[in-house]
């Protein structure tokens, strides 16, 4: 058997509802209330401009997203809209893990983005990733598994 492994982009779920809060101006937006999800879970999805465009399937999704003073009771997918902010330049288009976990280590960062205080740390610190899935690695972007939680850059 041969395994495939695709570069995924890496959110916790409170930066999740942070950039719908901001750029879609919902201040009421709850990823884990509005999507009904478990703590410790983790959610795949694809930001892919071409579904946002006119005419497109999502379009009229989005727009009501957008349109609605507050929330709707059933919002669109939430790769629906980080694929409108990928189209709008916010965020890059491609694959996405959002991770719903009650505790996540931390790691501070210099403001070039790379890890200052080790090379090795748990995989959820929330950044956007450019390894494995359920990787999350700064630096060179070449991430070395170190069983299921951790990397090593």
């Amino acid at each position: 058997m041969q395994l495939k492994s695709d570069p995924y982009y890496t959110l916790s779920y409170s930066e999740l509802d942070a950039l719908i809060q901001q750029h879609f101006n919902k201040p009421d937006f709850n990823c884990v209330a509005d999507y009904e999800w478990s703590n410790d879970s983790q959610h795949t999805g694809t930001a892919t401009i071409k579904d946002v465009l006119v005419g497109s399937i999502d379009y009229d999704e989005v727009q009501e997203f957008i349109n609605a003073p507050k929330v709707p009771q059933f919002p669109c997918h939430w790769s629906i809209l980080l694929a409108e902010l990928a189209r709008r330049g916010e965020v890059p288009e491609g694959n996405y893990i959002v991770d719903v976990r009650r505790t996540s280590q931390t790691i501070d960062s210099d403001d070039s983005g790379s890890i200052a205080s080790s090379s090795r740390y748990y995989a959820s610190v929330g950044r956007y990733a450019q390894c494995a899935p359920q990787l999350v690695c700064s630096g060179d972007g070449i991430a070395r598994c170190l069983g299921n939680t951790h990397c090593e850059c």
